[in-house]
């Protein structure tokens, strides 16, 4: 997405990583059943690849969280709060591990 407001160039990439959406297109169909629920909010590789042939805007948005931020507070109150959250961290984590995908971070880094 790319929209000009005054001059100023604001670009943004809605979605959130998940490894096993990414490089899928939009499958899913309405009604949505559980399983299109929870991915079509999931951002594919074509999106950031549309993205990556924009001029370079001034401002860029998401709303995704940063590689990693859950380390940045306090984790044991959040995971307590949210016990589905740790299966994401588990999966990226995997991700990490993985030879194919060795020192990558999710499609958007800032």
């Amino acid at each position: 997405m790319l929209e000009v407001v005054n001059g100023i160039r604001i670009a943004g990439a809605l979605g959130i990583f998940k490894v096993q959406d990414f490089r899928q297109g939009h499958h899913e169909r309405m009604p949505y059943d559980n399983s299109a629920m929870r991915s079509i909010y999931h951002i594919r590789e074509y999106c950031v690849r549309k993205l990556s042939l924009l001029p370079a805007p001034e401002v860029f948005l998401s709303h995704d969280w940063l590689h990693q931020i859950e380390h940045y507070g306090d984790l044991r109150g959040l995971l307590s709060r949210k016990k589905f959250l740790r299966a994401g961290m588990a999966s990226e984590a995997r991700v990490e591990q993985d030879e194919e995908h060795q020192g990558q971070t999710p499609p958007v880094p800032l």
